[in-house]
């Protein structure tokens, strides 16, 4: 199955650390396939944290040697999406992007 494979890539790679594996089921032989492997915490992983487990911090306390916190409770039924916006601006207005964070457009009436 899916653990199975995860595994398996990670003892081969010999890998400590953070990783993303992505694979998709084959609704012919029901077997998984590699898609990537991101060697990084995924970029879903806030939604772990807004759902009460902070896996990150879990990892840095591990990595220091230290016991990581239990999650203990935490909430499920949650989603997290990822979207992009494409914008079209004049240059001059990215000035004002890097030195105060955003770009502001007023409503036209």
């Amino acid at each position: 199955g899916l653990i199975t494979l995860a595994e398996t890539i990670i003892r081969s790679l010999k890998w400590a650390g953070a990783m993303e594996v992505e694979a998709m089921q084959s609704k012919k032989d029901g077997e998984f396939y590699l898609i990537e492997i991101n060697p990084r915490f995924p970029a879903w992983i806030y939604l772990a944290t807004a759902a009460g487990a902070n896996l990150p911090y879990m990892y840095l306390q591990n990595a220091l040697g230290k016991p990581a916190p239990n999650p203990g409770e935490y909430s499920t039924g949650m989603v997290f999406t990822n979207y992009t916006t494409n914008l079209i601006t004049n240059l001059s207005k990215i000035q004002t992007l890097f030195t105060t964070g955003e770009i502001v457009y007023k409503k036209a009436v």
